[in-house]
């Protein structure tokens, strides 16, 4: 029995038998070589980004760019690539995404380019009073932390106002009104005495 097991043994007697291969991220090619721009696109596709003026990458959610969030692309990157994760990997996606921001437009403005107000129910047009959903195609950092209600009152305010100037409350708003524009540099300064 032993010499018949013996004779039908191959040559890959006394071998270890092969491990099988774990299915590669699909950020590598079949031979292990790290794909950036593959990596790149994948991580597109999972939350929108653009760059900052700063070279940091802003992720999209909630209806703003978060900055310093390069932690959330750092964890979706590591997320991406698993136990095949190298810290040049990450740098060298991190550094064609904000070439790629950069090329494509996908920079944050240090002053937006038309008028909106980013409140955490929409986009508010403050000329018209249209809210306007929020879209990642509105390149912002900023958004208040209060929703559009177009039927709020405001007694706290308007009772301020009638105190500390009574009767003149429309001069100072029309003077502090341009200062609420992100688009233009107000011409005039408020003093109040």
């Amino acid at each position: 029995v032993v010499r018949r097991v013996i004779e039908s043994a191959d040559e890959s007697l006394g071998r270890r038998p092969a491990k099988p291969r774990a299915a590669l991220p699909s950020c590598f090619d079949d031979n292990g070589t790290f794909l950036a721009m593959t990596c790149f696109r994948l991580l597109e596709e999972r939350h929108p980004m653009a760059c900052t003026t700063e070279n940091t990458i802003a992720v999209y959610r909630a209806g703003r760019y978060h900055n310093g969030e390069s932690k959330q692309f750092n964890a979706s990157v590591v997320d991406l690539l698993g136990e095949y994760f190298r810290e040049t990997h990450l740098k060298t996606v991190h550094e064609l995404a904000v070439s790629i921001l950069k090329t494509t437009g996908r920079v944050i403005p240090i002053r937006p380019d038309r008028l909106r107000i980013n409140v955490r129910n929409g986009l508010l047009d403050p000329v018209t009073l249209t809210l306007h959903p929020h879209d990642p195609d509105y390149l912002t950092l900023f958004q208040f932390d209060v929703e559009w209600d177009p039927d709020a009152r405001c007694p706290t305010y308007e009772k301020w106002l009638e105190v500390v100037l009574p009767g003149r409350g429309e001069e100072l708003e029309d003077a502090i009104a341009p200062m609420l524009n992100p688009l233009v540099t107000p011409s005039k300064a408020v003093f109040m005495y």
